[in-house]
């Protein structure tokens, strides 16, 4: 499984098989970001230390940037610039929808970007 599928998916760094969230429905709340410490499948450490997952808020920030500029930058070309306050509002909207996954997939970043994989 390639990096980003894994990371699409919410799979372990090291095996790419272990779901690392204990809900996997991201629309569930209440659970969003309940995470295993371990892998279940290879035993890999998720957690290194309290706080691990502080850089994943700075990674929500490039992640909905990204978003941003995928949606208002080929609409705003496509439907003109008379259109940037309908525009804003739409891309509002879009990230208020995908932002449980936005708060996932940040995660899952910020911990293919700080862990050291210790492959055998």
């Amino acid at each position: 499984m390639s990096a980003i599928k894994s990371i699409l998916l919410c799979r372990c760094p090291k095996c790419h098989e272990g779901q690392l969230f204990i809900d996997q429905n991201p629309y569930h709340l209440s659970k969003l970001s309940e995470m295993e410490k371990i892998c279940p499948v290879c035993g890999f450490d998720v957690e290194n230390e309290t706080g691990f997952h502080f850089l994943s808020m700075y990674m929500s920030y490039i992640v909905s940037m990204g978003f941003s500029f995928a949606f208002l930058i080929p609409l705003t070309i496509i439907l003109g610039l008379d259109w940037i306050p309908k525009l804003l509002i739409m891309n509002a909207i879009i990230l208020i929808i995908l932002w449980p996954f936005i708060f996932r997939w940040s995660r899952m970043i910020s911990l293919w970007a700080t862990v050291k994989w210790k492959f055998e």
